[in-house]
C-alpha cells in the first residue's frame, strides 16, 4: 500500500526502486521513489523479494518525493537521465529530460536539460538500449475525431536522433 500517494499515472522501476508519479492538471504533481527490494516492515532486510502478499500487508514507505512537471504520464531511465512524458488534452505533449546524477531535488521545466515537443495524447515511455518507445491514445475512440494526429500505436525513436533533433530546433528557436 503506498499510502503518501493518492493516484497514481505512471510506475516505473529504476536501481532498486518503484517510481511512482502522480498526474496534476494544475501544478504540484510529485514522483516518489519506493525501495523494494529490502525494505519490508520498516526493516532491511537483504535479499527480500517484493511480492503481492508483501504489499498487501505492509505499507511501502516513500524513500524520496520530488516536485514534478505538471501533467506527467509516464517516466523512464538511462543510466544519467530521466524522462518524464507530459501530456493533456488536444496540446502537444513534451518529453522533458533531467539529469539523474546529483539527485535533483526538483523535476520541475526550469530544471530540464531539454523539452522534446511531441504529438498529443503521449502516454507512457520507456527505454530499451538506445530505443525509446511511446504509447499514445490519439488513436482511441474517444479521442481519434479531435486529434490533430493519430497514432494508435507504440512508436520506437532512436533517442540520440530525437535528442539530436530538438537540440538543434532549440538552437534554431534561439537565433
Amino acid at each position: 500500500m503506498l499510502k503518501s500517494i493518492t493516484r497514481a499515472s505512471l510506475v516505473s522501476y529504476h536501481d532498486g526502486a518503484l517510481w511512482v508519479g502522480y498526474f496534476n492538471i494544475f501544478g504540484d504533481s510529485n514522483v516518489q521513489s519506493f525501495q523494494v527490494s529490502a525494505v519490508i516492515k520498516g526493516r532491511e532486510k537483504a535479499g527480500v523479494k517484493l511480492t503481492a502478499r508483501n504489499i498487501r500487508s505492509n505499507e511501502l514507505k516513500s524513500e524520496q518525493r520530488w516536485q514534478a512537471v505538471d501533467k506527467i504520464q509516464g517516466l523512464t531511465f538511462s543510466d544519467t537521465r530521466a524522462y518524464f512524458s507530459q501530456s493533456y488534452g488536444l496540446d502537444d505533449s513534451r518529453i522533458y529530460v533531467f539529469a539523474t546524477t546529483g539527485r535533483p531535488q526538483q523535476f520541475t521545466p526550469e530544471k530540464a536539460l531539454l523539452k522534446i515537443r511531441m504529438p498529443a495524447h503521449l502516454e507512457q515511455i520507456t527505454l530499451d538500449g538506445n530505443r525509446l518507445y511511446a504509447v499514445f491514445e490519439s488513436g482511441a475512440k474517444a479521442y481519434a475525431l479531435n486529434a490533430k494526429t493519430r497514432i494508435g500505436r507504440v512508436v520506437s525513436f532512436d533517442i540520440d536522433t530525437l535528442v539530436k533533433e530538438a537540440k538543434q530546433n532549440d538552437d534554431a528557436k534561439a537565433q
